[in-house]
């Protein structure tokens, strides 16, 4: 299953994972937005929240390689089962 994000970006030691643009979508409602939350809130600093008025996306720093994005985004992808 997806996890939703319409857009990733590596930049700066960051990874930015942007969610659905659109705000009315049903994704916000969905199991799945859920446990990234619940995930996101037990974590500690690992990731934060970011809400502008356009978009809503999660930010990870110190990640300086495309291997540790990939670890970190397959361990959001474990939640689903």
């Amino acid at each position: 299953m997806e996890l939703g994000f319409e857009k990733i970006i590596l930049k700066n030691g960051n990874m930015l994972a942007y969610f659905v643009s659109n705000q009315t979508s049903s994704y916000y409602n969905s199991d799945t937005f859920g446990r990234i939350l619940g995930h996101i809130q037990t974590s500690g600093r690992k990731y934060q929240l970011v809400q502008r008025p356009t978009s809503l996306f999660v930010k990870c720093e110190n990640v300086r390689s495309v291997k540790k994005a990939v670890d970190l985004l397959q361990e959001m992808l474990t939640l689903q089962s």
